[in-house]
């Protein structure tokens, strides 16, 4: 088990046993009982790739980054030190990313290539990722989604959400029964490409 949770347990209990008046076989056993639930539901944190001290990749930037983070930066300057009102970032960035699509190719222009050279300088060059073509395959579940959705939206009130209704149907059908739709849905999906 990680240090920190121990950590963490250690303290909890500390603070707990500080404002209740326990036994210390309680305190024991409430340690014991913490401890083989952190084992069971806590997971550890995928480890990041690259050990410490190891060089990571630097990650890519696009025209629309540099776009955002200029606007953010100049909205920062044009705030004034006595300014009390917080802006909230949520909108500024709903406001920017409307901005950034409202902008002609040419004016785009100058944030893509600053990001192409600065990709360039930084080994970023690809992002790794691959546009997609085409449409995507169908799992079983979409399938039955789709086969079922106008006889589960019949059945259930208007207050019940209709996704909540179909995901509980797929979950109650047998095993053998989605993989029927599964094996339906890879078919579907090959003869889909072919077209």
């Amino acid at each position: 088990m990680d240090t920190q949770v121990e950590k963490a347990i250690e303290e909890g209990l500390k603070n707990f046993t500080t404002k209740y008046d326990l036994d210390d076989t309680i305190v024991d056993d409430l340690r014991a009982m913490l401890i083989a639930a952190v084992k069971v539901h806590v997971k550890p944190r995928p480890v990041v790739s690259g050990a410490k001290g190891a060089e990571r990749r630097p990650r890519r930037k696009t025209g629309y980054n540099l776009y955002i983070r200029a606007k953010f930066d100049e909205a920062k300057q044009n705030r004034t030190d006595g300014d009390d009102s917080k802006t909230n970032s949520q909108e500024q960035m709903a406001t920017f990313s409307k901005e950034w699509k409202d902008l002609s190719e040419d004016q785009k222009q100058p944030y893509i290539d600053q990001a192409e050279s600065i990709n360039a300088e930084n080994g970023a060059e690809s992002s790794g990722k691959t546009k997609r073509t085409g449409k995507r395959n169908l799992s079983g579940y979409n399938l039955f989604y789709r086969e079922e959705r106008d006889n589960i939206r019949e059945s259930k009130d208007k207050d019940t959400a209709l996704m909540v209704a179909v995901g509980a149907a797929w979950k109650a059908l047998s095993e053998d029964e989605q993989n029927d739709y599964k094996k339906r849905a890879v078919e579907l999906s090959a003869n889909r490409e072919e077209e």
